[in-house]
């Protein structure tokens, strides 16, 4: 499963950032959100297979704590990236003639 997840976010990042088709900011954010998904498996999973084969159940602090830290840098930035996907759909739904105005390929960089 965590070969699978990885091997279906790293084709989509692959898709979208090589096809020059895909160039709207719905697939610039698709991207990325499939890149933070790639490090939140990454941060969780190895980790717990480790534990899982290893007899020793004992989890240093340094490590629980680095593991935590970067969760939760991980799903902040998830959260905020879907907030800005959110308002993207708005934009597009909401105001369809100014979308290309509002949500240019300079505006996605900086959000």
């Amino acid at each position: 499963l965590y070969s699978l997840a990885m091997a279906m976010n790293g084709l989509i990042i692959f898709i979208t950032w090589t096809d020059p088709r895909l160039n709207s900011p719905m697939y610039f954010f698709l991207g990325h959100l499939s890149f933070l998904d790639v490090c939140f498996i990454t941060t969780t999973i190895p980790q717990m297979l480790i534990h899982l084969v290893v007899k020793n159940h004992t989890v240093s602090f340094v490590s629980c704590l680095t593991q935590m830290y970067l969760v939760f840098c991980v799903g902040v930035a998830e959260c905020i990236l879907l907030a800005f996907m959110a308002y993207d759909r708005y934009v597009a739904i909401c105001h369809p003639l100014s979308y290309a105005q509002i949500m240019s390929r300079q505006v996605c960089v900086k959000l």
